[in-house]
């Protein structure tokens, strides 16, 4: 009984001071728009940091940017609610309704290639 839990020991000791590789960061979602994969996520950081493409550091626009340029539907023109948590954003893309309050097309689920 000594003997299996001192080489349990050992082994314990030798792997608190294995170095880990680093871990890839894990994106649990298929990208889609404007970046397809982190590389690009990344690059485009970059360029954000230079001060290009502001507009892609509000979940909104994006959203709506989305809706118009990547899925064509030119009249779903609104931004009626954004709610965020963390690296997510939800967006509430619309259009005028005639009654008065914007109607709900769909909600665009964002999330943030962190690179963590």
């Amino acid at each position: 009984m000594t003997t299996r839990s001192t080489s349990v020991n050992r082994r314990s000791a030798i792997a608190q001071h294995t170095p880990m590789p680093p871990q890839r960061y894990q994106f649990d979602y298929q990208p889609l728009w404007p970046y397809a994969t982190a590389e690009e996520a990344a690059a485009a950081q970059r360029a954000l940091r230079e001060g290009h493409q502001p507009w892609r550091l509000d979940a909104g626009t994006v959203a709506q940017m989305f809706t118009r340029d990547y899925l064509g539907f030119q009249g779903v023109d609104q931004v009626v609610d954004v709610v965020t948590q963390g690296e997510h954003a939800w967006v509430s893309v619309g259009f005028g309704h005639p009654a008065g309050a914007p109607a709900i097309a769909a909600v665009v689920h964002l999330a943030r290639f962190s690179g963590r």
